[in-house]
């Protein structure tokens, strides 16, 4: 046949290959490579055709022997560009990547201004994990001009990655605009990409841009749960809970059976305070993944708060018997060491998630319940040492006893071994401290329901030195709750009928205020050997917590607080910090906190000591604070790394 009869063959046979005559395409593609079998245009075209056929090994194949027959005729001519590009399509559909990233490569050497070559460069590269080498492809596509929608999204997830959050940004509204403008919704690959940012927007602790691109991917797609979901947690991340709950509803709505919206939505519902909606929302979930022990930990704490024990601790042993230990992984393998925790449900633990979060040990929780027979082998075996972290003593009071009987069985090098806790209720901490030089501590005792409602409760309590005005508060309560100043013996009953608790703490009541009228408590936390400052709360009435000040609204304040957090030496004299020192070794714990105020005089008063005060970085309103957080964390770490190191010295137990 001559060589004119073979072009005519092969353009009948691409002419059937356009209108889709797939079948009768194939028979002349082979029909020319029977006579010419190393026509390039015929196994390229012949290749294409049977990949797209889900015939994927022969294509691949067909495409390999047309790039080989390019390679050994030496020709390096542009047209060239496009086999490569085939070629590489087909490498990368079939899993490999790497080679198909070599083949875009080579068709870009041929042709450096085809576009294409450039984004699907950049999406092997993004896909290998390389967002530095996909982030240049992507860029150079666009310089050229012809970067499509998708890859823009791409581009901006790869700019994302390198924390560059800016260009992120204006890749994003690129695409998005490109989007408005179309008539056509984007592309299911578009929106895979958009939601890929935005996850990775959540990762990287960007909530405000993920909410926008959340915001564009249901603007397209108003029913998808999967967009709803990303906008749900996005703005749950923001800080706006109203829109994060209504986007959950909406994706719950819309697929009532995804577990990870309905735990996302009840743990929501439950941080802002409608624990009794969250409870039927938890319930679901779990009906759906009864195996997940998270959700079971979650549902159990709900009840308990709800005053339903015997409903929430079936839900603690069923997660525990899911998962006896949870772990937090190091930031990074190996481990430092690890770190065993124990906690217990509605105990009042020690709040974990900025001391331990990222960390470079592992850390594994293990909740102690009610008559538990704890493994110790798998315990020993998931600590170097072991950290308690039930550290209130009138939450947790049933319990300690028998975490400190574990700790002493498990012979590990122990962080407040619960024995030492129990020394640390309001008042045990009022007898120990009594009579330390340099410090004061209001008069506190503990006294039931009974003992406050009888018609000689105001004498009772004179008698032991609490007078009018005193507070009151239920036991176990933090942060100012179900806490009051009473300033009348007819203040108590109105109190009682408040609260059903059937335990309180009177105290006598100081005023602490400075010489400008204002009350100031300072906070500082106390481990590895140091006295750190943590916050300075400021306000105009005796109730202060940081949470509850208008600190926000005055600068003033802002710049004491600062000034106080850079330089408490400043305000806290060397006699003062002889006081703290003496409370330290009077408590002997390896953490803990106090809260405290100096007088118009400049004594020292001391309100609460305990394991059990909350630090966290969430500094968005007081970013001067950071700091201080960041060195309370390094000294926690410290005190575990020596801790670890004592133990590998250590001779092994056996029991």
């Amino acid at each position: 046949m001559t060589s004119a009869a073979l072009d005519q063959m092969l353009n009948k046979a691409f002419a059937h290959h356009q209108t889709g005559e797939l079948t009768e395409a194939e028979k002349l593609y082979r029909a020319v490579l029977t006579r010419d079998p190393d026509n390039l245009n015929a196994l390229q075209l012949l290749g294409l055709l049977v990949h797209a056929r889900d015939r994927s090994v022969d294509g691949l194949a067909l495409l390999e022997r047309a790039a080989a027959v390019a390679d050994r005729r030496g020709d390096r001519s542009a047209n060239y560009a496009v086999l490569h590009n085939n070629l590489a399509n087909a490498l990368r559909d079939a899993g490999r990547i790497a080679d198909a990233a070599a083949h875009y490569r080579r068709g870009i050497a041929l042709d450096p201004g085809l576009a294409e070559l450039h984004e699907n460069l950049g999406n092997v590269l993004l896909a290998q994990k390389d967002a530095d080498g996909a982030v240049a492809s992507y860029e150079e596509a666009r310089r050229l001009g012809r970067i499509t929608p998708t890859c823009l999204c791409r581009l901006a997830g790869a700019y994302a990655a390198l924390d560059s959050f800016a260009e992120a940004q204006e890749r994003f509204r690129e695409a998005a605009a490109t989007f408005t403008a179309s008539p056509e919704p984007p592309s299911a690959d578009a929106a895979a990409a958009l939601a890929a940012f935005a996850r990775i927007l959540l990762e990287r602790g960007k909530p405000q841009l993920a909410v926008e691109v959340g915001r564009a991917l249901v603007k397209f797609a108003p029913a998808d749960p999967d967009a709803l979901h990303l906008l749900g947690r996005a703005l749950r991340d923001a800080g706006n809970n109203t829109a994060a709950i209504a986007a959950l509803r909406a994706c719950v709505d819309a697929d009532p059976q995804r577990f990870t919206a309905l735990y996302d939505l009840g743990m929501l519902a439950a941080r802002v305070g409608l624990g009794a909606a969250a409870v039927p929302i938890l319930e679901q979930a779990v009906a759906i993944r009864p195996d997940h022990a998270g959700a079971h930990v979650e549902l159990g704490n709900l009840l308990q708060g709800l005053g339903e024990t015997e409903r929430a601790f079936a839900h603690f042993q069923r997660a525990t018997a899911l998962r006896p230990l949870t772990t937090w992984p190091a930031r990074q393998q190996p481990p430092a060491f690890a770190v065993l925790l124990v906690t217990s449900p509605g105990a009042g633990n020690t709040p974990p998630d900025f001391l331990l979060g990222q960390a470079a040990f592992d850390c594994h929780f293990y909740a102690l319940l009610p008559d538990a027979a704890p493994d110790l082998d798998l315990l020993r075996a998931h600590g170097d040492i072991a950290v308690n972290l039930i550290s209130d003593v009138d939450q947790g009071g049933a319990m300690l006893p028998a975490a400190a009987d574990l700790f002493d069985r498990l012979g590990k090098p122990a962080i407040n071994h619960p024995r030492k806790i129990l020394r640390t209720g309001r008042d045990a901490v009022v007898a120990l401290l009594s009579g330390l030089p340099g410090s004061g501590v209001p008069a506190t005792i503990r006294c039931t329901r009974a003992e406050l409602a009888a018609p000689d409760a105001s004498a009772g309590l004179q008698r032991q030195g609490i007078a009018f005005p005193l507070l009151l508060r239920v036991a176990g309560t933090h942060g100012g709750d179900a806490f009051e100043k009473l300033d009348r013996p007819e203040d108590i009953a109105a109190f009682l009928a408040q609260h059903a608790a059937e335990a309180f703490y009177a105290t006598a009541y100081v005023d602490y205020r400075s010489a400008d009228g204002y009350f100031r408590k300072y906070r500082f936390i106390f481990t590895n050997g140091e006295i750190l400052p943590y916050h300075l709360a400021i306000a105009d009435q005796w109730k202060v917590h940081h949470f509850r000040t208008d600190m926000g609204s005055h600068r003033w304040m802002q710049d004491e607080e600062k000034a106080f957090l850079d330089h408490p030496d400043q305000v806290f004299s060397a006699a003062h910090y002889d006081a703290l020192r003496r409370i330290r070794a009077a408590l002997d714990l390896e953490f803990f906190g106090i809260d405290c105020a100096l007088d118009r005089d400049r004594n020292l008063i001391v309100f609460e000591v305990n394991a059990s005060m909350l630090i966290h970085d969430d500094n968005a309103a007081f970013p001067y604070k950071t700091p201080a957080c960041a060195r309370i964390k390094q000294a926690f770490t410290a005190t575990l790394t020596r801790a670890a190191r004592s133990a590998e010295q250590a001779p092994p137990r056996f029991e």
